[in-house]
């Protein structure tokens, strides 16, 4: 499973202030993984995740900044971006009207910035249909015999059987996936941890916490 996720690293908020252009905050971060999400920019700061066409929370100061939408190409998640101010740019410059929004773009709202990364789970699903009858490339059974999950790495996209991940050492399941040790493809090796990808530098990574939008539904 992928959630798409925005850390934020810079910040304009009074109780936030970066002193220098390399300093970063402690991550905040805010998911989503709905086909289609609204973001909302609070006035502290952090961008919160709602379901489309949602009101501002109640006594506060919220400004609508996008529209992102989930579609699957081919197996791997892809987002979309229509922006909703006038104000916000993605990688210094403003969106199209529909825009991809990529992992590893800076996402920015006036002097306020967050690093655009994946948040992916190894979590078993049913092999998509166009994947469904080709054969694993480990133990060679299709992909729709057993659960399946699909290497995090950009541009791998390999998919292996994960029937139970709460019991690697079973030999009566098809946990292709742990036994390999590693991608046959990209060579990343094989983990049960959940992963940003793109991995967000090493000074985002000593503080993150909990996401702080909740998860609306699965793509």
């Amino acid at each position: 499973m992928r959630e798409l996720a925005f850390l934020c690293v810079v910040s304009e908020s009074p109780q936030r202030v970066c002193a220098g252009s390399d300093a970063v905050l402690p991550v905040k971060s805010a998911t989503v993984c709905s086909q289609s999400s609204e973001l909302w920019a609070t006035r502290d700061g952090r961008l919160r995740v709602t379901p489309l066409s949602s009101a501002p929370m109640a006594d506060t100061d919220e400004t609508l900044v996008a529209t992102v939408w989930y579609a699957a190409d081919a197996g791997h998640p892809v987002w979309y971006l229509v922006s909703r101010s006038s104000r916000l740019a993605v990688n210094g410059s403003l969106p199209l009207p529909l825009a991809r929004l990529e992992p590893g773009c800076l996402f920015s709202l006036g002097r306020t910035a967050w690093f655009v990364s994946t948040l992916w789970r190894p979590v078993p699903q049913s092999a998509p249909p166009e994947v469904a009858d080709k054969p694993c490339p480990l133990c060679g059974a299709p992909l729709s015999a057993a659960p399946v999950v699909q290497c995090p790495s950009p541009g791998c996209g390999r998919w292996m059987h994960l029937e139970r991940p709460e019991d690697p050492d079973s030999q009566d399941t098809l946990n292709c996936y742990l036994t390999s040790g590693q991608c046959g493809d990209c060579h990343r090796t094989t983990s049960l941890e959940p992963l940003w990808v793109p991995e967000p530098h090493d000074k985002l990574t000593t503080e993150i916490v909990e996401t702080a939008g909740a998860p609306l539904m699965q793509p």
